[in-house]
């Protein structure tokens, strides 16, 4: 799939069929927000990017990087049909606390992650928010059961000034606030210290 721009840019919704032996790559970086290409012309959306496939095999992102968003920095990708992700495969999301909005990767047919899947969370304006905001990061028509690598059903953690809940649900996966970020307890805190302070003693003696 090639384009005869070396940069082409659109804006709004588009629509691109797949067609066997077509690779799709997404990168971002400052200044651009999405990009597919088979070869070195690039093209550069701000909005919705869909793809279609031809093919009965899924849309395969083999242990590169799918990141929706970029300098807007909130973007949608959309696949008309099944989507694997594999060998390290890391989907990156933006999620924007003070605009309460977030990257979106929507599958028609089934999200298959495997076992080595990565998920990356960027947040923008890191606001404290009240307990149950909810993001929908994911949606899906069917779903392969596996997680992101470390981030299993109900999993809480901290990230920013808040703490969250990751949930595979049916159609989706949600991120949802869960309240402020909490701190270790003293004696939970306390031993991590030791913890720290031992490795340190051993380090130095070797």
């Amino acid at each position: 799939m090639g384009f005869g721009c070396a940069i082409g840019c659109l804006g709004g919704e588009l629509s691109v069929p797949l067609n066997a032996g077509d690779t799709l790559y997404f990168v971002t970086d400052s200044y651009q927000d999405m990009y597919f290409s088979e070869y070195n012309d690039w093209l550069y959306l701000r909005g919705t990017i869909t793809y279609t496939s031809n093919i009965p095999e899924p849309t395969i992102i083999d242990g590169d990087t799918l990141a929706p968003g970029g300098a807007d920095p909130i973007g949608t990708v959309k696949i008309d049909g099944d989507l694997t992700l594999k060998n390290g495969a890391d989907y990156v999301v933006d999620l924007d606390l003070a605009g309460l909005k977030s990257d979106y990767l929507g599958v028609d047919g089934t999200l298959n992650l495997g076992t080595d899947s990565l998920l990356d969370l960027n947040l923008i304006n890191d606001l404290l928010l009240g307990a149950g905001k909810e993001f929908q990061i994911v949606g899906y028509g069917g779903w392969d059961g596996n997680y992101f690598k470390g981030f299993a059903d109900g999993y809480q953690f901290n990230r920013g000034r808040n703490r969250w809940e990751i949930d595979y649900r049916p159609g989706g996966i949600y991120l949802t606030s869960l309240g402020a970020a909490t701190v270790p307890e003293p004696s939970t805190l306390a031993l991590m210290l030791l913890a720290a302070g031992l490795l340190g003693a051993r380090r130095r003696r070797h």
